[in-house]
Parts: C-alpha cells; sequence; structure tokens
C-alpha cells in the first residue's frame, strides 16, 4: 500500500527568506522519494515563528489529519516543527491519535528509550534556543527602544520610517488630523469611516477603517510624539496581553514627531471617556456637523472646525487656528452658522447634482471622467511594472551577496526596504489594476443614487446626507468678506457658466 505524505515548512521571519523554505521542501522531498512515499499536499507557513501554535498552514495541516487525508507528515528538522515542549508533545499526540507518523529528513529518531530520549534532547535544545535567541533580542530592541529608534512592526497610520527614525508621511497626515478634527465635532465612527473610504484612505494592512482601527489610532500616543515600547507582551501561548509590569515598559516624551498638539488629543480622551460612561445619552446632545474636514479658512489654511458658543445654544463652523492659537485674532475669517453654511451647500448641490435637468448632462460626465482615469491608470500600471522589474532584480543582487558571504547589515537594511517598496508596489498594481476596465456607468444607477441622495435630504436622514456629502464635495472655502467657494467633485459641467474660483454666494446675515 501506497503510503501517503505531505511535508510541513515554515520560516519564521523576513532575516531568513523564501530560499530558506526551498531548501527544506528539497530535503523533504529527496527524503520522501528515498522512502518511496507519495506526496499529496505541502503546508507551507512564511514568516511563521515555531514558539506558538498559531500558524494557518500547520493548524490546516491537523484539521487534514483528522480527515485521514495522509499517513506521514515530514518536516526538515524538529525546530521546524515546534520550538514549544507542550505544543511538539501535544500535536505529536494529536497526530498520533489518528495514525499520522512523524518524520524528519535530516534527523531521525526510534521509538526505543534512547531513541526518545534524543528526541526530548532535540526539543528541549530546541525550545531553549528559542528562548534564548527572543532573550538577546530583547536587548537588542530594548537598547533601540532607549534610542527611540523603529523598533520593527508596522509604524502608525500617518508615519513612515527614515532612517530607522520615524517621520511623518506627507500622504496620511492629513487624514489622521482629520481624524481628530471630525471626532471632536461629534462625528461617530460611520461617518469618519465614511470619509477615509471616500478619500481612498486604507489601514496598513489594506483594509477600510472600522470602529477599532479607529478606536486604537485615537488611542495611540504616539501622535502627539511619545514612544513607548513593550507595553503589549506574548503569554505563554503566544496571545497579546498589556504588560502590567511597569518597570519593563519604555516611554520617551516628545521622541517622536508630533502630527497631533497635546491638548487636542487629551480633548479626544476626554470625550472618549464620556462617550464610554454616557453611550447613547451623550449623542443626543451632540450637534452633527455635516462639513466636517470639507470646511477651510481661506486666509490661513486652516480647517474650520464645529464649535457651540453660549452653553451649546448657537453652533458655529470656526477657524481651527482661533482654536488652538492665542494670537488667532489676527486671522479676519469669521465664524459661519452652522445651519446657514449647511444649508448654501446642499443648495448648490441641489442646483447643479440634483435638478432632474442635470441628468443627462451629468451621465455624460461621469463616464468621460472614467475613460480618464482609466486612461491614467494604464499609464500608472506601466511605470509600476517597470518599478516591479526593477525591484526585483535588486533582490536578485542582495540574495547573491547572501551566497557570497558579502551580505551586510547594510544589505539587510536594503533588503527590508526592498521588500516593503515591493509590497506596496505589487497592492497598487492590484488595486490600479482594477480600475484599468472601461465600464459605462447605466443611467439607471444614476437616477438611484440622486433619488437617494435626494431622500437623504428630504427626510433629514444626517448621516446619509453627510455620506452623500463627502461623496461630492471636494472643499468649501470661507473668505474673510463672509463669501464662501464651493468645490464639488462631481459636477455638471454645461451648467457652469463660472470660470475659475469664484464665490458663488455672499452670507447676507447679521449678526456676523
Amino acid at each position: 500500500m501506497t503510503t501517503r505524505a505531505v511535508i510541513s515548512a515554515r520560516y519564521s521571519s523576513d532575516k531568513q527568506h523564501d530560499t530558506s523554505i526551498e531548501a527544506q521542501l528539497a530535503a523533504c522531498r529527496a527524503y520522501a522519494q528515498r522512502k518511496g512515499y507519495i506526496i499529496v499536499n505541502e503546508y507551507i507557513d512564511r514568516a511563521e515563528s515555531g514558539r506558538f501554535d498559531d500558524r494557518p498552514a500547520y493548524q490546516q495541516m491537523i484539521a487534514d489529519a483528522k480527515k485521514h487525508l495522509f499517513d506521514v507528515v515530514i518536516f526538515h528538522k524538529v525546530d521546524r516543527n515546534a520550538r514549544n515542549e507542550y505544543d511538539y508533545y501535544f500535536y505529536k499526540g494529536q497526530l498520533r491519535k489518528n495514525n499520522i507518523r512523524i518524520e524528519y529528513a535530516e534527523q531521525s529518531f526510534d521509538d526505543t528509550p534512547e531513541g526518545q530520549m534524543m528526541e526530548n534532547m532535540v526539543v528541549g535544545m530546541s525550545a531553549y534556543y528559542s528562548r534564548n535567541l527572543a532573550r538577546e533580542t530583547m536587548k537588542v530592541l530594548t537598547l533601540k527602544a532607549n534610542r527611540a529608534e523603529f523598533n520593527g512592526g508596522t509604524p502608525p497610520f500617518g508615519y513612515s520610517v527614515k532612517n530607522k527614525n520615524y517621520v511623518i508621511n506627507e500622504e496620511e497626515v492629513i487624514a489622521v488630523r482629520t481624524i481628530f478634527e471630525m471626532f471632536l465635532q461629534g462625528a461617530g465612527y460611520s461617518a469618519i469611516s465614511d470619509w477615509l473610504t471616500a478619500h481612498g484612505y486604507k489601514t496598513r494592512r489594506g483594509h477600510y477603517f472600522g470602529k477599532n482601527s479607529l478606536h486604537d489610532l485615537l488611542k495611540n500616543e504616539k501622535y502627539i510624539g511619545v514612544y513607548m515600547f513593550n507595553k503589549v507582551q506574548r503569554d505563554y501561548d503566544g496571545r497579546r496581553t498589556v504588560n502590567t509590569d511597569s518597570k519593563k515598559i519604555i516611554r520617551h516624551e516628545n521622541a517622536l514627531p508630533a502630527i497631533i498638539d497635546a491638548e487636542t488629543f487629551r480633548r479626544v480622551q476626554d470625550t472618549m471617556d464620556k462617550r464610554k460612561n454616557s453611550g447613547r445619552q451623550y449623542h443626543k446632545h451632540t450637534a452633527t456637523y455635516l462639513l466636517t474636514g470639507l470646511v477651510t479658512c481661506s486666509y490661513c489654511g486652516c480647517k474650520m472646525i464645529g464649535t457651540k458658543v453660549k452653553n451649546g445654544q448657537y453652533y458655529y463652523y470656526r477657524c481651527n487656528k482661533k482654536e488652538r492659537h492665542a494670537d488667532a485674532g489676527k486671522c479676519p475669517t469669521p465664524m459661519i452658522p452652522k445651519d446657514d453654511l449647511e444649508k448654501l451647500v446642499l443648495d448648490e448641490i441641489w442646483e447643479r447634482l440634483l435638478n432632474p435637468k442635470a441628468l443627462p448632462i451629468l451621465i455624460t460626465d461621469i463616464n468621460r471622467q472614467i475613460d480618464e482615469q482609466c486612461s491614467k491608470n494604464h499609464k500608472l500600471i506601466e511605470q509600476l511594472d517597470a518599478e516591479e522589474k526593477k525591484l526585483k532584480k535588486n533582490l536578485d543582487r542582495l540574495y547573491q551577496n547572501i551566497y557570497s558571504d558579502t551580505f551586510d547589515e547594510f544589505d539587510q537594511e536594503e533588503m527590508q526596504r526592498t521588500k516593503e517598496r515591493l509590497r506596496i508596489v505589487r497592492e497598487q498594481i492590484v488595486s490600479t489594476g482594477i480600475q484599468t476596465e472601461t465600464i459605462a456607468i447605466p443611467e439607471n444607477m444614476v437616477r438611484d443614487v440622486i433619488a437617494d441622495w435626494s431622500l437623504a435630504i428630504k427626510e433629514k436622514d444626517l448621516d446619509r446626507v453627510q455620506a452623500m456629502l463627502q461623496n461630492v464635495v471636494s472643499k468649501v472655502v470661507v473668505n474673510p468678506d463672509y463669501s464662501v467657494v464651493i468645490q464639488l467633485k462631481i459636477v455638471c459641467l454645461e451648467l457652469v457658466p463660472r470660470t475659475g474660483i469664484e464665490p458663488v454666494r455672499k452670507f447676507l446675515s447679521d449678526g456676523f
């Protein structure tokens, strides 16, 4: 009867690479051939530690063993199986219970007392090596943390890493500040997420922002310049837990370039605590600022944020510089009543987009913009393909340095940067490639969207209206002379007689 075999292989971090997987696979395949086994599957975990058992491919192998899909599992060596004694013998028992044998391509243990003793010694040595390596690694990480250097992992949204130090990511910093501003203005996680999605922002993992990711972002002290290390640790089972030993936590004030000022951060934390304690009752007394993140002061370029005066009786949009600086009196842009400004913008949208006469022109303009964007995306794909080839060529060169023993710490840093850039480029190729096919938007789809937006305004459904504004308004600029410029993302060009940027209307209300 033919013996069905599977191979389980892994490498633990970016300090190793795919070639280590290929070497393991080659040795295991050769072993299976010598034994006359038929390989029916290969389970590969990339950049997964053997200290813990939460490896996706490894767990899939255990699940398949329960289905009796193979007879023997082959590892390269013991340390490719596990470096934790408990996991090693627990899963060995699970496999034996299903009549699955464990064999090693480069090591051999029989069932004699001597063979079992040798296996126990090798497992113990592997566990010791792993724990000692973790201890030595912690020494290095602690040394870097004392210098407030980047210590691996993924930098928070809004930051990049340059020369081992955190630097502000200019493409993301606007979004971070807007998140804090919107939250202080009373926007919920859903509204903030809609704004981020509408503007093309995603988390570091490439997902859309949600409640959990926004909550963690608003709590992150790095945005006020605080460097923190070892606040979270792994327990014996590999689960992440909060470190309760404050003496082991490294904290440095003003060690990072701050994105958010301390006062804004404090106000956000106070607001989060109040929302947590008072629940829904808090939201009933909070005004919804429909234009959050969209209104800008033309004089100083700052965002205008929602504010209330006279114990919350009146609501305005006010230049953020007035809120943050003592000399804000130099900015002549006035506060604008919330309801007046929002009505002005909604009237403009109604006239330019929701007007039934605008529909056929709107469809033409949208499809024209889609064609133009697809053309740009085709050119971008070509540039990204060229960059991908260049990055892969550079990686090949660095791998050759490994084989020729000329690989040093500078090559290692360059390899890490190259891999990260290659990952980003490949993600951009995938996301951009989806948008290269020209698709005409059908009239009924546009008609349905327009009808839904119109209904939201009539029914005063603030959440839907706010989402609509974030999708169609580019920005609203308030001038010191009370005039307002509204720039829309989607507009019927033939219905706009004005050229350039001009105020669309002046406020004539008294009392500004």
